[in-house]
């Protein structure tokens, strides 16, 4: 989840891309709801509110995916 300002927004919309397409070509399986048949699944959000833009990513999947995807955006140390 990212708040940001209208000159932050590009770069915030990069983001989720990036995460979405990392997902994609690392899916365990077909996207789709998990509940008919999907291994992952993905649900962006998007909401102004004045100055502020809110976008939610929620992806759901198998742990070990999750967690791979997890350590590939993280930052190093």
């Amino acid at each position: 989840m990212a708040s940001v300002r209208a000159t932050q927004w590009p770069a915030v919309q990069a983001e989720v891309r990036a995460v979405l397409a990392w997902a994609d070509a690392h899916a365990p399986g077909p996207r789709g709801p998990l509940d008919d048949g999907g291994a992952w699944d993905a649900d962006e959000q998007v909401q102004a509110d004045g100055e502020w833009t809110t976008v939610t990513l929620t992806l759901a999947g198998p742990w070990a995916w999750g967690e791979a995807l997890v350590a590939h955006f993280a930052p190093e140390d």
